[in-house]
């Protein structure tokens, strides 16, 4: 055996192989390629479903936003509004006063925890235990009741 080059017997033996192993490979290439094709357009299908889907979502979530907005938020703003408007200027300047007290306290500290606040620098609850919250609900039993025991 030569390193140099092969012999011609060798040449003659591998060229009708070269040849068959050629004409397998078109033949296994014409097999593959309708594959290929069919791979390619499922692809490109299943890639418009997806964003088709995509966008459905997406217009889904845009709908039920719209609609909380419409039933949910608009009316607690506007309860809101009114339970602000009925307020007098002085409720509102305490609440307004109240809420630069806690951000001024908030800014020097950088927190503020319940728990562990001092109540000499921050009193989080300045004239919440000295003003009634709840108003007495009276009813015709509780006012003859009421007026019998001061008839007795």
């Amino acid at each position: 055996m030569s390193t140099m080059g092969d012999s011609p017997f060798i040449n003659a033996r591998k060229q009708p192989l070269q040849e068959q192993s050629l004409g397998e490979h078109q033949e296994v290439e014409s097999l593959i390629q309708p594959l290929l094709e069919t791979e390619r357009g499922f692809i490109k299908k299943l890639d418009r479903f997806l964003t088709c889907r995509d966008e459905l979502e997406l217009r889904k979530r845009e709908l039920l936003h719209q609609r909380w907005t419409k039933s949910v938020w608009l009316p607690v703003q506007r309860s809101i509004q009114k339970h602000l408007t009925q307020w007098g200027d002085y409720e509102t300047h305490k609440l307004r006063s109240l809420n630069a007290h806690y951000i001024h306290y908030i800014n020097t500290k950088g927190f503020v925890f319940l728990d562990s606040y001092a109540p000499l620098e921050y009193n989080p609850f300045p004239d919440h235990f000295h003003t009634s919250h709840h108003q007495k609900v009276t009813s015709e039993v509780s006012v003859r009741r009421a007026a019998d025991q001061v008839e007795l």
